[in-house]
């Protein structure tokens, strides 16, 4: 679907790994073993760009851009939920919903880097060459993921990876 910039956006996909135990001890194990690169969640930003370059009296413009973003979020599934204390069951929903709640903030922080791209992109002024433009090009769309990456390392950072948001913190408590 493309919206009103020529971009297109996507519904994050959710993809799960499981983890397993019936006491906190396991669980929190099972999460350190298993879980996306060191972390309870990760969200996934793809950005898929294309553009067309033109040439007017010997100078080359970038004329058009598609920029598409695809986003995927990794999250557990707890193979003994059913099984476990309803106290510990509490404490997975609750952790588990605010899991969710750092994880959409992420693809928040990541929503505008498709208009940066567009825009940053159509704004580089005309070169004489389209091997300048195009060097121009890359380094700009550089430059707007290394951004993209800083703003969500600070998140992570002052979140402490979500374990320490207020009333939005991602742990599990011991019954």
């Amino acid at each position: 679907m493309l919206n009103s910039f020529g971009l297109s956006a996507q519904t994050p996909v959710i993809d799960t790994y499981e983890v397993t135990g019936s006491d906190i001890d396991a669980l929190i194990a099972s999460l350190n073993k298993n879980g996306s690169a060191g972390g309870l969640g990760r969200t996934n930003h793809r950005w898929s760009l294309s553009y067309t370059l033109s040439e007017k009296n010997g100078r080359h413009t970038v004329s058009e851009v598609l920029v598409e973003h695809s986003v995927s979020i990794d999250m557990p599934t707890w193979a003994d939920y059913r099984n476990a204390p309803p106290c510990l069951q509490s404490s997975w929903d609750a952790m588990y919903l605010n899991l969710q709640k750092h994880e959409n903030k992420h693809v928040e922080l990541g929503k505008g880097v498709s208009e940066k791209l567009e825009h940053g992109l159509l704004s580089i002024p005309a070169q004489s060459s389209r091997e300048a433009l195009n060097k121009i090009v890359k380094v700009t769309v550089a430059e707007i993921h290394r951004e993209n990456r800083a703003v969500q390392s600070k998140f992570d950072s002052e979140t402490d990876h979500g374990r320490d948001a207020g009333n939005n913190t991602v742990v599990l408590e011991e019954c």
